[in-house]
């Protein structure tokens, strides 16, 4: 039987090719694949476009008008954004529109992917070269990743607001301004391990007009005795002379205290947090509904959330001391702070006192309120919202959100005024609260806290004309003028003079916002 013997090298090599692809049909089957992808890709900008041209002309009509829906109910929202934000907030803020509209998002979604596989049927396959149904699919896959990635983001999202609700705001019933006021309590706690419970560290009551949106703030020293609490109230029949055990009883040792002693402070879920505010009620004579706590040793996760915040340094700030070495400076001038840093600006005691870093915060909080904008959270939201509930506390109820977006875009372009209750204007060991209350009265009213001729430049936050701490910031602002400097004759009488303008260091500040 005979055999076929396989060609030899010699013919292999001389063997005819394949006859070449007529160049028509290459262009045709290039025109195929455009067309295909064509498809595709105006399902991503156009969901229902594919099909209307080339497909069910009633299904690519009923996505275009679908299309079409969404696009004008994104006007709509751009619209209330710019006009009336409250609006969006209180939307926002309700669970159920949140469960609605991720409910929405997901139908919608669902709908956008199926019009993308059938463009890619559309697209027909089939009559492709191997090469052109491999472009083909990795085109669609990578169109199909990007829409399943925008749906599945928008539904996150979703979620992520309600929970930043359930876990940072209270669903009580929305609490009225109180003598044309919102009132705040703003406690930065520190419990470290070293420390018996929590003692709040910085102590500020936030009082924004609700017309105008001007906002004061007013700063309690934590060393401050003999802390009074509104008459009728647990705390009041517990120390109806006030808090006044001696040293130990500082205004940061009610909340411990009052952990311990939860009956003083009946009916709260909270008894420290509860018994903080009626103390700060007692000594400023305000009516205060609300309270935020914030962990300052993770602060600075929400400034890093944020991209950092700019403030304006008059003294070198050491990073670290007490119980452990210094291990560097903030230099004076303009720095960016990143969380790390913006918490020892806020907490540093080394080389200053508790009053000067009283003033450094209230410098934070006024560059904060200033330099966060809706791009700067919006962009940052995910990362914002964890560190918010994990280290945010408040009884702020949502029903009262969109007030408070409305008060914060009118105090945007004003300066944040502040007092602190500091010598020489106050004697945290021996105070007088009539005094006290006055001198929040006089801060609320935009009146002087003190006369023009006794006034400093102040204690380096804004608005803060020689209220506070002159004398207590170790020799970092300029001495007063006399009153023999005043020519004015009878000039203590007036308002006081404008704020000098330059650099924190150039005016002997501890510190300015930016």
């Amino acid at each position: 039987m005979a055999t076929i013997a396989p060609p030899s090298p010699q013919q292999r090599r001389t063997a005819p090719p394949r006859p070449p692809v007529p160049a028509a049909a290459g262009r045709a089957q290039a025109a195929a694949l455009r067309r295909a992808a064509i498809l595709v890709l105006a399902t991503l900008v156009v969901p229902g476009s594919a099909q209307w041209f080339v497909g069910n002309r009633r299904v690519g009509r009923l996505a275009l008008l679908v299309w079409l829906a969404v696009l004008v109910v994104a006007g709509l929202v751009a619209l209330v954004a710019s006009q009336r934000p409250t609006l969006l907030v209180s939307l926002g803020a309700n669970p159920a529109v949140l469960t609605a509209a991720k409910t929405v998002i997901a139908v919608l979604g669902a709908g956008w992917l199926a019009l993308l596989l059938d463009a890619w049927r559309l697209g027909r396959p089939p009559t492709l070269s191997r090469r052109g149904r491999l472009w083909l699919t990795a085109v669609t896959t990578a169109v199909f990743l990007v829409v399943a990635g925008v749906v599945s983001t928008g539904m996150h999202l979703m979620d992520v607001q309600r929970d930043l609700l359930t876990a940072l705001f209270s669903q009580r019933p929305s609490v009225p301004a109180v003598d044309g006021r919102y009132n705040v309590l703003l406690l930065g706690g520190d419990a470290g391990a070293d420390r018996e419970g929590l003692r709040p560290d910085s102590i500020t009551v936030a009082s924004v007009d609700a017309s105008t949106g001007e906002a004061v703030l007013v700063g309690i020293p934590r060393n401050l005795l003999n802390a009074p609490f509104p008459d009728g109230t647990g705390m009041d029949e517990a120390w109806p002379d006030g808090f006044d055990c001696g040293d130990a009883c500082t205004i940061n040792a009610v909340y411990t205290w009052a952990e311990d002693n939860p009956k003083a402070v009946p009916g709260a879920e909270q008894p420290g947090i509860e018994a903080t505010r009626l103390a700060a009620e007692g000594v400023t004579g305000l009516t205060i509904p609300y309270t935020a706590v914030v962990d300052m040793a993770g602060f600075q996760q929400i400034v890093d959330a944020l991209g950092g915040v700019s403030v304006d340094i008059g003294k070198p700030i050491p990073i670290g001391g007490g119980s452990g070495p210094v291990e560097g400076y903030l230099e004076p001038g303009v720095q960016r702070l990143d969380g790390f840093k913006a918490l020892w600006f806020a907490r540093s005691r080394e080389e200053s006192s508790d009053y000067e870093r009283m003033v450094r915060q209230k410098c934070l909080m006024s560059s904060l309120a200033r330099q966060v904008d809706p791009l700067t959270v919006l962009s940052n939201y995910e990362a914002l919202a964890k560190a918010s509930a994990a280290l945010v506390q408040t009884d702020i109820p949502t029903a009262d959100l969109p007030e408070f977006v409305k008060l914060a875009q009118l105090a945007k372009g004003q300066a944040i005024h502040a007092v602190s209750l500091v010598p020489p204007l106050i004697d945290p060991v021996r105070p007088d609260y009539g005094e006290i209350h006055a001198v929040v009265e006089r801060a609320l009213a935009g009146e002087p806290i003190v006369e023009a001729a006794e006034s400093g430049p102040g204690d380096g936050t804004v608005g803060n004309t020689g209220s506070s701490a002159t004398a207590a910031l170790e020799g970092s602002a300029p001495p007063a003028p006399t009153a023999e400097d005043d020519t004015a004759g009878g000039a203590a009488d007036t308002a006081p003079p404008p704020a000098p303008t330059g650099t924190a260091a150039e005016l002997g500040l501890v510190c300015q916002a930016v």
